[in-house]
């Protein structure tokens, strides 16, 4: 499974959907982040993904 690379720039949505896609395929995603920034919307990816 390759590993979803998340930049500061990365459209939230397109990182949420990335993850849900991932998920729904291999039952786990593996998320990488580079940066506060990165981390920062990661973690708002994942928490838009389980409302």
């Amino acid at each position: 499974m390759d590993r979803i690379k998340v930049s500061a720039n990365s459209r939230t949505s397109a990182v949420a959907g990335a993850i849900a896609g991932v998920i729904r395929e291999h039952k786990h995603a593996e998320v990488q982040a580079i940066g506060a920034g990165a981390v920062q919307l990661r973690q708002t990816c994942q928490t838009s993904r389980r409302l």
